[in-house]
């Protein structure tokens, strides 16, 4: 607010707070018309939907979304937890999920559980505390089914993502890791590789207890003598890569080929052989897993088995749109197929 030199207030338009009535005298349509408009919902001409359009912006109007939100007993606030929103993984994730949403009246939360249980706890009750009309979880701990019952305790649509909803009552969104670990551990007995180092991810993780699994089972169908193989496991960060192969080179541990739990491990190992003086693939063999973009970059490039990970954020999003709007039916877990992405590192 303002004042002009005889002492009067005046307004700019910024300081008023249009209304529907406003908007409706402007573009000469009912308020009906204009609530049709503003909610995209319901029968309006284009000729209408255009001067409403153009009153609206000409008057600067803003939907009310909070009295909304009473009056349709909906937030249009849709929940998302992910273990770490900063990660090139779980961005891209987002990504996928972003688009599933283009053009709907959703507005997308998205918190960081960090793989811990308390927080990821404490960050689905207060998404759920803002009255979301959906959530999209990928956790990282393992959560009873009473558990997640308890906190999940409202009516309110969920889709897991990155495990098997099904024994938790929850439509799901997963990659087939069995099948991807299985790929990857062929790959390199396929190249001849005998005495292989597995570097495993953290194994309180579903995914990477799946690998692991694949990784035995590879081993034992095959003619390689298993007492030449062995595991590691670790988080899933370049440092584990890096101190792991440093420790296996100093132990004079004989292996040929090292199977990384993802592609984070494995950029770590290549730090560690590139400063011992090893060739990639001559002397040492590595396979990543996800496929994440800098997989392409890195000297060789990096063999990886791929996750379509920008795939399982739109799946699990328009999984989630189909539930909102009372079209979908429970207990489906869509599994999403990994494929071997092969270069020069094998």
């Amino acid at each position: 607010m303002s004042f002009n030199s005889d002492g009067l207030s005046h307004y700019k338009k910024e300081d008023i707070m249009v209304t529907i009535k406003q908007v409706s005298a402007l573009s000469g349509v009912s308020k009906s018309t204009v609530s049709r408009v503003i909610a995209h919902n319901g029968a309006v001409s284009k000729k209408s939907r255009k001067k409403v359009d153009a009153a609206i912006l000409e008057l600067g109007y803003r939907p009310n979304s909070f009295a909304r939100s009473l009056k349709s007993n909906k937030s249009n606030i849709v929940g998302i937890v992910v273990v770490n929103m900063g990660s090139a993984f779980y961005a891209e994730v987002l990504g996928g999920i972003q688009k599933a949403f283009d053009g709907s009246d959703k507005h997308l939360m998205v918190s960081s559980g960090y793989g811990d249980k308390e927080t990821e706890f404490e960050t689905i009750s207060s998404l759920i505390d803002r009255q979301c009309d959906g959530l999209l979880l990928f956790l990282e701990s393992d959560f009873s089914r009473d558990e997640i019952h308890k906190l999940c305790n409202r009516d309110i649509p969920i889709v897991l993502m990155g495990r098997d909803g099904i024994p938790y009552g929850y439509n799901s969104v997963q990659v087939d890791n069995k099948t991807g670990g299985t790929v990857a551990i062929m790959s390199l007995i396929e190249a001849g590789r005998r005495k292989i180092v597995h570097l495993a991810g953290p194994q309180n993780l579903a995914d990477a207890r799946d690998r692991l699994d694949s990784f035995w089972q590879a081993i034992e169908q095959s003619d390689i003598n298993k007492s030449h193989c062995c595991v590691i496991v670790g988080p899933y960060t370049e440092a584990f890569g890096y101190q792991s192969t440093k420790a296996l080179l100093a132990e004079g541990v004989d292996f040929d080929a090292i199977c990384a739990g993802d592609d984070e491990i494995a950029a770590g190992v290549y730090m560690a052989l590139r400063e011992a003086g090893k060739k990639i693939p001559e002397d040492i063999a590595v396979i990543g897993y996800d496929d994440n973009f800098h997989a392409r970059h890195m000297y060789p490039p990096l063999t990886s088995v791929c996750q379509p990970i920008e795939t399982l954020g739109l799946q699990a999003g328009k999984m989630l749109v189909t539930m909102m709007q009372g079209e979908q039916s429970a207990n489906i877990n869509m599994v999403l197929g990994a494929t071997l992405v092969e270069r020069e590192s094998i």
